[in-house]
């Protein structure tokens, strides 16, 4: 299952490394590896996890969100933005549509813990609007793809 970010009528811009982390510095931190003993242990090799869980929406997710928004043009933006995600994604997309000052709303499976939810929420506050529809995040794909080009 993957979680995907809608963009109506706009082509991804090209993919550039330097000026993707040039704008991400705003809003992530540049988190530690961490050598991980009981892993390296098993496997018999030296383990290092990527401690994404300390960024302010608690997953790498937040990195992919916020660098697709920022890089729309202003008029995309004034429309709104619409995902699909069964939860850490939409995390991200909350936290990146307050941070913009942009309208969102992210479907997501009526089977979604209330906790991610609740996250959600707390993270775009009253920038984001939650639907929650369909069993499957291919339920929720389809939704997002038949949804007004404008939301406001």
């Amino acid at each position: 299952m993957s979680d995907t970010t809608f963009i109506k009528e706009v082509s991804a811009p090209a993919l550039d490394f330097h000026k993707a982390a040039e704008r991400l510095k705003k809003v992530v931190y540049r988190t530690p590896l961490t050598y991980n003993h009981n892993l390296s242990r098993k496997h018999q090799c030296q383990v290092f996890l990527k401690r994404e869980d300390l960024q302010v929406v608690r997953s790498y997710k937040l990195r992919g969100a916020y660098n697709m928004m920022v890089s729309l043009p202003a008029e995309q933006l004034q429309k709104g933005v619409v995902c699909a995600s069964a939860g850490n994604h939409a995390q991200g997309f909350a936290y990146s549509c307050r941070k913009l000052g942009v309208q969102g709303v992210v479907f997501m499976p009526i089977i979604t813990p209330n906790q991610k939810v609740h996250q959600t929420k707390m993270f775009g506050e009253e920038n984001i609007k939650i639907v929650l529809t369909g069993d499957t995040f291919d339920d929720c794909s389809i939704a997002a793809q038949r949804s007004p080009k404008k939301i406001r």
